[in-house]
């Protein structure tokens, strides 16, 4: 079992660095992302990025959306420039539509993959 690093926490969402590269983002339940959002989001990437390329967890908090403009720029290469791959964590049959549409059309540069457990996730994302 890989070890935390550091774990930092947003009104929006919480993040833990494992030792081995992994990086879960959990987004709260009944949340609105929107591009504020997103580049909290993102800054907080970059901060546990610290030189090396992460693996990301991404599990996704229930009765959560997001805009149209947050969903383009979680799947851009603004986001995923320090990404190996993603995989999103959903728990309801709504998330697993928007996380296989997000995928299809917005096309993220590096490999995702909808998941419907954080296990299964994890054992694609330690592969990938």
């Amino acid at each position: 079992m890989a070890i935390i690093i550091t774990e930092i926490k947003l009104h929006h969402s919480t993040f833990i660095l494992y030792s081995n590269t992994i990086l879960e983002i959990y987004l709260n339940d009944n949340c609105f992302y929107t591009m504020t959002e997103c580049v909290d989001i993102e800054i907080a990437i970059e901060k546990l990025r610290k030189q090396s390329e992460l693996r990301v967890i991404l599990i996704a908090g229930l009765y959560s959306d997001s805009d149209a403009e947050a969903r383009q720029f979680a799947a851009s290469d603004k986001i995923f420039k320090n990404i190996i791959a993603m995989a999103m964590v959903t728990r309801s049959l709504a998330q697993d539509l928007l996380g296989n549409f997000i995928i299809a059309f917005d096309k993220p540069s590096k490999p995702a993959k909808v998941f419907h457990s954080r296990e299964k996730a994890m054992d694609w994302i330690l592969k990938t």
